[in-house]
This record gives C-alpha cells, structure tokens and sequence, in this order.
C-alpha cells in the first residue's frame, strides 16, 4: 500500500493570496465610489441631517436713564390669529371673541369671515387674555407669540 501523496503547501497558500486580493480589490473599489464619485451625494446628506434652522426671536433690552429708571421695556404678548376655514360660524365667534379683545363684533366678523387660511383677528393682547380666549376652545382661533414695547 502506497502512501497518499502529501498535499502541496504553496498552491493553497497562493488560493488564499488570490482571495485576499480579490478582497482588497473590491474594499479599494468600493472606497473610490464613495470618496471620489459619491461624494458630493453624501456631504449633501450629511450636511442636510445635521444642520437645522431656528428661528429665534429676538429679545429687546430695557431702555433707562441716567438714574437707573426704566423708561421702555419689552413684554410678551400675543397675536390672535384666524383659519377663516375652519370657522363654521363666523357671527357667533365674533360675538364670542369681540368683548374679550375689545374690538366690535362687525369688525371681528369681518376678519372671520372668508376663505383664507391665516388673517390677524387681534395684535399685543396679553398672554393672560389669551389663555381665557384659549379655554373656550373655538376650532380656528390660534396665537403666535410676539412682544411689545411699554
């Protein structure tokens, strides 16, 4: 009985070799697509996930004189707006919202009424009206904050 030949070390060693190239070739392809053809791809999405804009009002110091006395300072207040359609009764709104800006119910029926979607109902009412004019619940009257000078 004859001994099986042994098998032979440097062909397997350059299979493995061949493997690994082929390996190293396909991660340098792949890191040339990425860097230099897809470049401009990805820094536009890298730059679009990270970078976001905020508004930031800005907030307005007190003016005093001499002495030290405040002679105008800044207050929030707020700005009541309307979404004319998402109001379904424009007259009994105005009736509802003109006691509490101080306006009269003709002149707030007007604003309510028509097919916009954003008008200005009232402008610098204080934050304390508006959480009263909020508990009523009325669909379309919102707010947006803003301050004013006293």
């Amino acid at each position: 009985m004859s001994q099986p030949k042994p098998a032979n070390p440097k062909r397997r060693l350059r299979l493995a070799g061949v493997v690994c190239l082929l390996i190293l070739i396909a991660f340098v392809v792949k890191l040339f697509y990425v860097q230099a053809l897809s470049a401009p791809t990805f820094a536009g999405a890298a730059t679009k996930s990270r970078s976001v804009t905020n508004v930031l009002p800005a907030v307005r110091g007190t003016i005093t004189d001499a002495t030290g006395i405040a002679l105008a300072t800044t207050v929030e207040s707020r700005n009541i707006t309307a979404d004319q359609t998402l109001i379904k009764n424009p007259q009994a709104t105005a009736e509802l919202l003109a006691p509490m800006i101080g306006k009269s119910v003709a002149s707030v029926r007007a604003r309510l009424s028509g097919e916009r979607r954003f008008v200005y109902v009232a402008k610098g009412i204080t934050p304390k009206k508006w959480d009263q004019i909020k508990e009523m619940g009325i669909a379309g009257i919102f707010s947006e904050g803003t301050s004013t000078r006293v």
